[in-house]
């Protein structure tokens, strides 16, 4: 199967729509428009209600790119990453918390993160009883450095 977890396709409509309906919530806070908020991404705000649905994540990049121009404030993603809970992720996120140890948690996270978040790779090196994570940016070519600042 070819899509975004394996090839890195920014098209490919394989993820549920809450990070794009946290989004829109949390722009609402501020006063951005649901509909402004979507615009040219293919989405209608009832969309984001519908389990079915699928998005992209050139999708969640557009509608990102709307908040920035529609002036959200620089505390937005901070607050809709307040608000995001391991379960939203579905079973990744419900695995995680069932793993027997937070080592055993990272280290799945680490295996499976495309499944999530592919716009990131992960690495964890351990040592004297320490880890450290990177995160590398694997969008860089397809986003503007204003996205991704």
């Amino acid at each position: 199967m070819t899509n975004e977890r394996t090839d890195g396709s920014v098209d490919a409509r394989v993820h549920a729509p809450h990070k794009i309906a946290l989004l829109v919530r949390t722009g609402h806070e501020e006063g951005l428009d649901a509909t402004a908020l979507l615009a040219g991404t293919d989405l209608a705000p009832a969309d984001l209600d519908n389990p079915d649905a699928r998005t992209s994540t050139r999708q969640f990049l557009l509608a990102c790119r709307n908040a920035l121009e529609l002036g959200a404030s620089p505390s937005l993603p901070f607050r809709m990453g307040a608000q995001v809970r391991l379960p939203s992720y579905g079973l990744y996120g419900y695995a995680m918390l069932t793993s027997r140890t937070v080592r055993d948690a990272m280290r799945f996270a680490m295996r499976y993160h495309g499944l999530s978040t592919p716009t990131w790779r992960i690495d964890m090196r351990e040592a004297d009883g320490e880890a450290t994570w990177t995160f590398r940016d694997r969008l860089a070519p397809v986003t503007s450095a204003v996205l991704r600042a």
